[in-house]
């Protein structure tokens, strides 16, 4: 078997640990980091494209939620890259409980852990 030789120089950052912090240090001058605006809108799109519910119940939810009428064109305005409106910040708890919900009821159906109790006896 071969042993598994120990770095000779002390202190010697291994290849990934490099990449990485090469990585970060790029992304921490990189022109447009604070940008919020596109964070914020990529991560509604990411959150829309993997929830488990279809666009329409989202925004149905929302909806019922906001007391507003939150269609599916303005979920699709607000994600669409050619469109210059934003979802409106107030809303933002409302998606968030939505997309949150049906991503904890099906981590609970495939798993059989209900997740919000466990976090609850562990906050306790």
């Amino acid at each position: 078997m071969t042993k598994i030789k120990q770095n000779l120089v002390t202190g010697q950052m291994d290849l990934f640990a490099y990449l990485s912090q090469e990585r970060d240090e790029r992304a921490a001058t990189a022109p447009g980091r604070l940008n919020l605006s596109a964070r914020i809108h990529a991560a509604i799109k990411n959150a829309i494209k993997n929830a488990k519910k279809s666009r329409e119940i989202i925004a149905d939810d929302m909806s019922e939620l906001l007391g507003l009428e939150i269609t599916i064109d303005k979920l699709y305005n607000w994600t669409a890259e050619s469109h210059p409106h934003r979802m409106p910040g107030e809303y933002y708890a409302a998606f968030c409980i939505r997309v949150a919900e049906a991503a904890e009821k099906t981590a609970k159906g495939v798993s059989g852990i209900d997740n919000k109790a466990r976090l609850q006896k562990q906050a306790a």
